[in-house]
């Protein structure tokens, strides 16, 4: 993952649906450390995601893509944002 300040490594597992699935989607939030889960979706340019970190805090993303997924990953290396705060 990469954001304004650094790239970062992760580790993860999803649940997609079947048949080819693609996305390239970004963010105005920051990288959050530590464990992750999003939910992603769309057809063509209207794709996106919402997730939450450990933490509480919410993440969005938009994009292009096909398909549908769930997401569990684990970001090393990223700051821990203070809990509750709404789009990181």
């Amino acid at each position: 993952m990469i954001d304004r300040n650094d790239w970062y490594p992760y580790i993860g597992l999803g649940l997609m649906n079947p048949g080819l699935n693609t996305s390239v989607t970004g963010s105005n939030d920051s990288v959050s450390g530590g464990f992750n889960a999003e939910l992603q979706g769309g057809y063509g340019p209207l794709y996106g995601s919402v997730g939450i970190d450990q933490g509480g805090n919410t993440l969005l993303t938009h994009g292009a893509g096909y398909g549908v997924s769930a997401t569990g990953y684990y970001v090393f290396g990223a700051p821990y944002p203070p809990s509750g705060s709404v789009g990181r």
